[in-house]
């Protein structure tokens, strides 16, 4: 089975949608399924560009000129000549862009398509003046839809009765999180740094945009009088709001910042947390939160998108409200009560969960059959 793969994000692209997208379709290639990888606006130059892999290709598209040259040069590369791949399926990774080019293909291709919600592609995407049009064409005319949370799932079948919805959450490799010695003396080394006097560390990280709420936190941390019990390691790129509040010692006197670090080093600074808070105002299913529970540390996150289909109150981490500084107050004051060893217990059940539910032969072995499924439409 082969199938045209839609995406703008891609590595050596940053972020969580790259590598969850590098991870979707490595896995799809190793199980059988052919994947034409069509990354848009990755080319180096003017022209399309064809990178050969095992069981499939990456098509590198240019981003200069107007969108519809290089989509109809597109098709006419796949359309063209005795050797024209023999397609089932489109899918679009991401229900904005990505999805709007997926289902556009499969028009024109006479071919069945799936679009892939990730998350802010809908919370925020579906109130964009320009995006929003993508949103609403991608999803009204996929044939399926898969999301990451249920919360999306539930979403997606109120937004578009009728429609078939599959929820799919993401999945990680634990083995990857082990601890190297170096990792275990570098997550000491951070755990001085960021806590000092034996206070407990708290881990942030990824990208601080807006909707990770960053200064909800830093609000219950202060409001709440719980600056003295907690120290603060900020790992990634903090927007102009995060880096003010980083910046001045009077609001976090207990910090550390470290502003980028490579996936193969974050063990160990996941490793020198107590507990990883994710106070985002919406999300889909952030990969810190699998990465940091896969390192044995629990997670207190705001209970929106996939987190609340993930963290289970008092067993493997803490739920609060999204936006509500006291709720969250409330959860780090469960935590600190706990103490390192008590939130280490719950860092092994987070653990011990990841590796039952959230592998990433589950996800692969669910993603493969829903594409077998809607491909066979054809």
């Amino acid at each position: 089975m082969r199938v045209l793969w839609i995406t703008s994000t891609y590595p050596p692209m940053k972020g969580g949608m790259g590598v969850s997208c590098k991870r979707l379709v490595s896995g799809l290639r190793r199980r059988g399924i052919t994947v034409d990888c069509c990354v848009w606006g990755a080319a180096s130059g003017p022209e399309m560009e064809a990178e050969e892999r095992d069981n499939g290709m990456d098509l590198l598209v240019p981003r200069r000129g107007h969108e519809a040259t290089a989509f109809h040069l597109l098709l006419s590369a796949l359309s063209a000549g005795p050797d024209k791949p023999g397609y089932r399926l489109v899918v679009g990774f991401g229900a904005n862009w990505p999805g709007f080019l997926a289902v556009s293909a499969a028009a024109w291709l006479g071919l069945p398509s799936v679009v892939m919600v990730r998350g802010t592609d809908l919370d925020r995407d579906w109130f964009d003046v320009k995006r929003s049009q993508w949103v609403r064409e991608a999803l009204s005319r996929a044939h399926a839809v898969i999301t990451v949370s249920s919360e999306k799932k539930r979403v997606v079948e109120a937004l578009f009765p009728g429609k078939r919805v599959f929820f799919l959450p993401n999945g990680i490799d634990p083995s990857w999180w082990e601890p190297l010695p170096a990792d275990r003396q570098r997550s000491e080394e951070l755990r001085r740094l960021a806590g000092g006097g034996g206070r407990l560390v708290l881990g942030v990280f990824g990208e601080m945009k807006e909707k990770k709420g960053l200064p909800v936190l830093v609000r219950a941390l202060r409001r709440a009088g719980l600056l003295d019990r907690f120290g603060l390691l900020v790992v990634g790129k903090l927007d102009a709001e995060a880096q003010s509040l980083v910046a001045s010692p009077s609001l976090l006197p207990h910090l550390h910042y470290v502003p980028f670090v490579p996936q193969e080093e974050l063990s160990g600074y996941y490793r020198a947390c107590d507990l990883v808070v994710i106070p985002s105002l919406y999300d889909g299913m952030p990969n810190v939160m699998l990465e940091a529970m896969a390192s044995g540390v629990p997670v207190a996150a705001s209970a929106v998108g996939g987190m609340a289909d993930v963290v289970e109150e008092g067993l493997n981490g803490f739920l609060f409200r999204p936006g509500e500084w006291q709720d969250l107050a409330d959860a780090l004051g469960r935590a600190s009560s706990l103490g390192r060893e008590g939130l280490a217990e719950l860092g092994q059940r987070a653990r011990a969960l990841v590796e039952e539910r959230f592998s990433v032969e589950r996800e692969i072995e669910g993603l493969k059959a829903v594409i077998q499924e809607v491909g066979r439409c054809m």
